[in-house]
């Protein structure tokens, strides 16, 4: 059966599915036919800290998981793998806008006057998410404000999950400009795309990691400049990050009192998943310290800091390393953000993404969660069970800066750069 190609007049329609109508550049090549692949797949993207050997190059990932099922719940078939690649766009695009389009759930929840919105950044592990969801339902006054669930991908049980949510109103968004819609087009794995371009270590472009800092700075743009327009801080989490019973309490209460522990910093950081010793003691619970971001374990970014970050566009979008939280970290030294954050030291959150983003699923196939961290999360429940961190009198402990570094690489393609720098042009 000869393999059918798409036609310019196909593309461009698709361009239209995913642009809605605005006036953004075009970053495919649409006198040129993509390759056809053999199944549209859907890979787990972002990249943590320690997806990074240190040395500048990157391990081995595994990308490979299934197609979306025929007669899903969610109403999505089967791509032919006979089929165009651009249809398999097409499709993918068109239940993208859907689901974007979408209200917001649990409307009848009323917001507080003050509340901070939530994202929730989910790469396709259902079985955090949905203990992370269990979690935020326990959370104090939840209820108050809105909870966005950015997926960087088409995942039916991570969709299903959140459309239960009954606590609070909740939207779920889909990146349109991930690479896990694409296959082998970019910004998916492009063949293609770079091929005499390399990051300061000699890498190619790591695919999928750049999936992850394109991921926060469309939802980042999108939040702020679209969706929230008035909201002076949006709160950043990720599936795998579980959060206490006072955690929105908390940045609440911090960010009310951020003039007098901080009035120069550029947000609330609420921990760092690299900290040797997570502190769970009681005696932390006050203890306040400044401190560059780091990989992080929750983020706070005031409207002030992401303004500083949108007039240097260039430098997010440039900066060689893929992880998205050390570029905002690196945005200090070089005097485009504050240098500091509100980093709260008691550990409110528990990071149980144990089997990592790309790595150890081959231990873990299953990413099941370590008992040893619900354990600790448990612990953590029971300490903050009578904190009120309103009526805290918040003590600054320590202040440190971040060092010059010329990042981790995997940043290295001019063409993750434009579409990047795209992306920001798209709202406000």
């Amino acid at each position: 059966m000869p393999t059918l190609r798409p036609t310019k007049t196909m593309i461009i329609s698709v361009m239209f599915l995913l642009f809605w109508g605005t006036n953004l550049y075009l970053y495919y090549d649409i006198t040129h036919t993509p390759p056809t692949p053999n199944v549209i797949d859907y890979p787990n993207p972002v990249a943590d800290v320690d997806d990074a050997t240190g040395d500048g190059s990157f391990s081995d990932v595994d990308t490979t998981v299934g197609i979306v099922g025929e007669d899903d719940e969610l109403g999505l078939t089967a791509v032919n793998p006979l089929g165009l690649n651009i249809s398999g766009i097409e499709h993918n695009l068109q239940f993208v806008q859907e689901i974007n389009n979408e209200p917001y759930m649990n409307p009848h929840f009323k917001l507080a006057k003050d509340h901070i919105p939530i994202i929730i950044r989910g790469f396709d592990k259902t079985r955090y998410l949905k203990k992370v969801l269990e979690a935020w339902k326990q959370v104090t006054n939840i209820h108050e404000t809105v909870i966005i669930v950015s997926f960087d991908g088409i995942f039916p049980d991570s969709i299903k999950a959140v459309r239960e949510v009954d606590f609070c109103r909740v939207k779920i968004v889909i990146n349109p400009f991930s690479g896990n819609l694409y296959k082998d087009r970019f910004p998916g794995r492009d063949p293609t795309v770079c091929v005499n371009e390399a990051d300061q270590y000699g890498n190619e472009r790591p695919y999928p990691y750049t999936n992850g800092k394109h991921h926060f700075w469309w939802i980042a743009n999108y939040a702020f400049d679209s969706l929230w327009v008035n909201t002076n801080a949006i709160a950043f989490f990720e599936e795998d990050h579980l959060p206490d019973m006072v955690t929105y309490d908390l940045l609440k209460s911090v960010y009310s009192k951020r003039n007098e522990l901080c009035e120069e910093c550029a947000g609330i950081a609420l921990g760092s998943h690299v900290d040797a010793k997570p502190k769970t003691e009681k005696h932390f619970l006050d203890s306040i310290a400044l401190r560059p971001v780091t990989p992080n374990l929750g983020l706070v970014l005031f409207r002030s800091s992401w303004k500083m970050l949108k007039d240097r566009t260039d430098h997010f979008c440039t900066f060689d390393d893929y992880n998205w939280d050390l570029t905002l970290t690196q945005a200090g030294p070089r005097d485009i953000l504050p240098k500091h954050y509100i980093y709260i030291e008691y550990n409110h959150i528990v990071h149980i993404g144990a089997c990592g983003a790309f790595k150890h699923r081959e231990q873990n196939p299953d990413c099941a969660i370590p008992q040893k961290l619900l354990k600790m999360y448990d612990k953590i429940q029971s300490i903050v069970n009578d904190f009120d961190p309103y009526s805290t009198e918040f003590k600054v402990n320590g202040k440190s800066t971040a060092r010059l570094h010329k990042g981790f690489g995997g940043w290295g393609c001019s063409r993750d750069h434009e579409l990047c720098m795209d992306i920001a042009k798209l709202y406000g």
